[in-house]
């Protein structure tokens, strides 16, 4: 599986939420040692599940106010990971979704189940830290 951001403000959502328990901010990283960003392409007609739409969400068995629940809460892992579980048995190349990071809703995530071992995302572009993280 291959946990790609849809945008690049995604990307920096999930980067705080990594290194939140690290001892120093993003900010301080130099270029060389911060995560480098990786633009990709997928191989063509990839049909994956919808976790985003309303219609999608009910589908999945997620709340519509995915990433958070009925109360206002995180939805947990357990929770979420037999909608990919379902999505892969029956042969979707992944989940389109929410993303966690995105209180709101608006940021989006695609886990990606590669059809086989030749199925492989293509680098488009590669990003230095300094590129995406504090442009």
């Amino acid at each position: 599986m291959l946990y790609l951001n849809e945008h690049v403000a995604t990307a920096r959502r999930n980067l705080g939420a990594f290194i939140a328990r690290w001892p120093h901010e993003p900010e301080d990283l130099r270029d060389e040692r911060g995560p480098m960003l990786v633009g990709c392409s997928l191989p063509r007609r990839q049909v994956v599940c919808d976790a985003h739409s309303p219609a999608g969400l009910r589908a999945a068995g997620l709340p519509d106010t995915y990433p958070l629940d009925e109360d206002g809460g995180p939805v947990p892992h357990t929770r979420c990971r037999p909608v990919g579980i379902r999505a892969k048995a029956a042969g979707l190349r992944g989940v389109r979704a929410r993303s966690a990071q995105s209180r709101d809703g608006a940021a989006r995530e695609l886990a990606w189940f590669p059809a086989s071992a030749r199925s492989i995302a293509r680098r488009v572009r590669r990003l230095a830290f300094t590129a995406w993280f504090r442009a």
